[in-house]
């Protein structure tokens, strides 16, 4: 199975009626004091697609705490060869009254029906969180793409994650790997975000991440 590089995307702002109610999720986590005056809780969601199909994740900020402060869409498939499939379309962030309410993430899985009939299924997972305050920001948060690849023993691995011609600047890669992996670090140019890494374990795999935010 051959390699793509992977895709993501972020869509600019919209008002709250580009959205749908459908498949809002309650508050996934308790809501806890970050600062003075300041409550903020934790809220998640997960769809996943599976070959040449395109789904949506969607979650809600808690009425007591409104305001999305960070967004994060992390994608999971099986193996490292299939990060490919995974294609972030469109981000939204609903914007009732300067600040966003609600967020929803678009993804495609590209794997045709020809390769999942030679290999397998490919099941694309796209887990979208949401921090949210009671205190409303200054702005609209940037959101983040999140991948991550398995890397064998005596390997290399990488990623890069694009952004998408309306959000076509990578603000900001960071990547995250097991101790015993020699990085070459986080780099941006252009739309890309991207990371590599060597594993010098013969007998051990790990995981690796590369997280990017995109801007205009």
């Amino acid at each position: 199975m051959t390699t793509r590089t992977a895709r993501a995307g972020v869509a600019t702002a919209l008002t709250v009626a580009g959205l749908t109610a459908a498949g809002l999720l309650s508050p996934a986590a308790p809501a806890f004091a970050a600062a003075a005056g300041e409550v903020t809780a934790t809220v998640s969601n997960l769809s996943a697609a599976n070959a040449q199909m395109a789904k949506y994740t969607l979650v809600k900020c808690p009425s007591t705490t409104p305001y999305i402060t960070s967004a994060t869409a992390s994608a999971k498939t099986g193996e490292a060869e299939d990060q490919s499939y995974t294609h972030f379309s469109e981000f939204w962030q609903s914007v009732p009254d300067g600040s966003a309410q609600m967020a929803k993430v678009n993804f495609f899985n590209s794997q045709t029906f020809q390769e999942e009939a030679k290999y397998g299924p490919v099941v694309v997972t796209v887990t979208l969180t949401l921090t949210c305050s009671n205190m409303k920001p200054a702005g609209l948060p940037r959101p983040e793409f999140k991948q991550s690849v398995y890397v064998r023993g005596l390997s290399y691995g990488n990623l890069q994650v694009s952004c998408p011609s309306n959000y076509p600047t990578a603000l900001e890669a960071r990547e995250n790997h097991p101790g015993w992996f020699l990085s070459y670090g986080a780099t941006t140019a252009g739309r890309v975000g991207a990371a590599s890494w060597y594993n010098p374990d013969e007998y051990v795999f790990g995981t690796a991440d590369v997280t990017v935010a995109c801007g205009p």
